[in-house]
C-alpha cells in the first residue's frame, strides 16, 4: 500500500503527538440504499466519495468485487451507484483507489421492531380519548434505529424525532375531531431502511362526517368536487338528488380488508365525489349518506342540502 494511505492518528516517542488522519480518500455522504436492498433483494446503493487522485475506484461488497463494467455507475465526479446482487443483512463495503488507499463502512440492512404505547388523562379515567385532548405517544421500538417518524393519520405534518430524544421525551398530539386515526410509527436505520407499525386510535365516538353546503365546480381546482370528509367508516353509500328527488349521483365504498391486520388492509376508504357535471337545473341539491362505523358496526345516517355555484 502507498505510504500516503497509512492512517495514523497518534504514535508515542516520549509523549503523545496527534497526527491528522489521511485525507486522500474518504466518504462524503451515504451510503444510502433503495427499498429493494432494504428487503434484502437485489437493489442499488448510492455513495459520495472524495478521492484525491480522481481516478478509478474499486468496490468490494462482503469481500467480493463489484463488477465495474455492469454494476457500478459513476453519477458524477464523486457520486457512485452500485448494484448489489447478493445482499446480506450485515456486510462490509470496501473502497480502494488506484494508489491502494482503502476505506470501508458497514452496510447494515436490519431495522428494529417498531411499536408504541399511548395514553391520555381521559383514557386513563374513562377508557376513551376526547377530541382536542392531548395524547402522549411513547416509542417502545427495539434497536437498531436512529430516527423515528410519527404520522398521526389526521393530515397533520409528520414529526421526525432522533432516537435519543425519542427515548426521553414522549411525543404529544391532539386530534381535532372525533374519528378513527391510523397512527403510524416509522423507524429508520442509518442507511435509510424503514419499518412501520400502525395502530388505530379511536377518538370520541370513533367516527365523523363533515359535508360542505356549497361547492364551485369551475375548474380552478379549489372546491371543485362535492363529497363528505369522514373518518372511522368501514362502509359508505353516498347519493345526490336534485330538489325534485331525481337521482344525480351515486357512489358506494365497501370495507377493504381488516383494519387490525396491516398486511390485509389498504387503508381508510375514500370517495371520488361528484364533479357537478349534469344538465339538470336545480335550485339546490340533496345528499344522503348511509354508513357503518369502522369499530362497533354502528349504522350512521346523514342527509342535507347544498348549492352549486359556477
Amino acid at each position: 500500500m502507498d505510504a500516503n494511505c497509512i492512517n495514523v492518528e497518534q504514535f508515542v516517542i516520549e509523549k503523545i503527538i496527534n497526527v491528522p488522519s489521511n485525507k486522500e480518500l474518504y466518504i462524503l455522504d451515504g451510503p444510502y440504499v433503495d427499498e429493494d436492498l432494504c428487503r434484502q433483494i437485489p437493489g442499488r446503493l448510492i455513495i459520495d466519495i472524495f478521492d484525491n487522485l480522481q481516478g478509478g475506484l474499486s468496490f468490494y461488497y462482503n469481500d467480493i468485487l463489484i463488477d465495474p463494467d455492469s454494476e457500478v455507475i459513476r453519477m458524477n465526479d464523486r457520486a457512485f451507484m452500485l448494484l448489489i446482487t447478493d445482499p446480506v443483512e450485515n456486510a462490509n463495503l470496501l473502497i480502494q483507489n488506484e494508489n491502494g488507499c482503502q476505506i470501508s463502512t458497514n452496510i447494515s440492512l436490519g431495522v428494529g421492531e417498531p411499536s408504541f404505547e399511548y395514553n391520555s388523562v381521559n383514557l386513563e379515567a374513562s377508557g376513551s380519548i376526547l377530541a382536542r385532548e392531548q395524547v402522549s405517544f411513547e416509542n417502545t421500538s427495539t434497536d437498531p434505529f436512529i430516527q423515528s417518524e410519527w404520522i398521526f393519520g389526521d393530515n397533520s405534518p409528520s414529526v421526525f424525532v432522533p432516537v435519543l430524544t425519542d427515548s426521553i421525551i414522549p411525543v404529544k398530539h391532539e386530534f381535532g375531531v372525533s374519528g378513527t386515526y391510523f397512527t403510524t410509527l416509522r423507524i429508520y436505520n442509518e442507511i435509510g431502511c424503514s419499518v412501520d407499525f400502525v395502530e388505530p386510535i379511536i377518538v370520541g365516538k370513533g367516527y365523523n362526517i363533515m359535508t360542505p353546503t356549497v361547492f364551485t365546480p369551475n375548474g380552478d381546482l379549489v372546491n371543485d368536487i362535492f363529497k363528505p370528509l369522514f373518518s372511522g367508516l368501514s362502509i359508505i353509500d353516498f347519493t345526490i338528488y336534485d330538489y325534485k328527488g331525481n337521482l344525480i349521483y351515486h357512489e358506494t365504498k365497501p370495507e377493504d380488508g381488516n383494519p387490525l391486520d396491516p398486511n390485509n388492509y389498504s387503508g381508510p376508504i375514500e370517495l371520488k365525489g361528484w364533479d357537478g357535471n349534469t344538465n339538470v337545473q336545480s335550485e339546490y341539491f340533496i345528499y344522503s349518506i348511509r354508513a357503518k362505523s369502522l369499530f362497533g358496526n354502528k349504522e350512521i345516517l346523514r342527509s342535507g342540502t347544498f348549492i352549486k355555484i359556477e
